[in-house]
């Protein structure tokens, strides 16, 4: 197999399999206790975070497919923390959706957060376009992160926001 047929598999599969692992976990909670509870007033119709994950992971697919491309040789931090922040993302949506652990899920969801920035300012050092492509899914996670708390909040799981 050709290095970049290989690349073209590191990038997509595990992307594939994140998403599937995720969207089980979301659609479960949301059928279940998670659509039973209050949301923030800022919480989006749920057919938006379908649109806007699949944006994050059609641009996480073309970023790190650049990484691996790249002639730079020092690329062993950028992979794992994209391989880092897939596992986050699992986590997350296990914990808060599967599990019903909200607050654990905040906690991880502010993990997410931090290795996504590091994640990015890593590309950034590699191949800025790859760190570009990965700005929406940072602002996106930021949000995520907020209704993550506030959900908590205004569901009296936590007393002060």
């Amino acid at each position: 197999m050709s290095e970049k047929a290989k690349n073209i598999l590191l990038t997509i599969i595990p992307v594939i399999i994140t998403g599937l692992i995720c969207s089980y976990f979301t659609r479960s909670g949301v059928a279940g206790w998670y659509g039973k509870m209050a949301t923030s007033a800022l919480t989006p119709p749920n057919y938006v975070f379908s649109i806007a994950w699949s944006i994050i992971y059609i641009c996480l697919m073309l970023s790190f497919y650049r990484i691996l491309q790249s002639p730079n040789t020092n690329k062993s931090y950028a992979t794992r923390l994209y391989w880092q922040q897939l596992i986050i993302q699992v986590l997350w949506c296990g914990l808060f959706f599967g599990a019903e652990l909200p607050l654990t899920g905040g906690v991880v969801i502010l993990w997410l957060v931090l290795t996504v920035f590091q994640m990015i300012c890593t590309f950034w050092k590699i191949d800025k376009p790859a760190a570009y492509l990965n700005i929406f899914y940072l602002c996106y996670i930021c949000f995520a992160s907020y209704l993550n708390w506030s959900f908590l909040y205004v569901n009296n799981l936590v007393t002060t926001f």
